[in-house]
């Protein structure tokens, strides 16, 4: 019985550290899919200025002809 019950606080014991170990690896994963998000945002609106301006100069071009 004491054998089941050694084995038992060693598997507890075993979860505990990996628990601890992925804790930082969550944050990390959490931390870069934020970082791609905000990067994919400002990719998108700096595409938008783009189209915006390029649309306007297309606009003005035609009114000149």
């Amino acid at each position: 019985m004491t054998e089941v019950l050694k084995e038992r606080e060693a598997q507890l014991e075993l979860q505990k550290l990996r628990q601890a170990a992925s804790a930082g690896k969550d944050r990390e994963w959490q931390m870069k899919a934020q970082r791609d998000l905000e990067e994919g945002i400002v990719r998108d609106q700096e595409e938008a200025f783009r189209r915006i301006h390029q649309n306007r100069d297309t606009a003005a071009f035609q009114k000149a002809q």
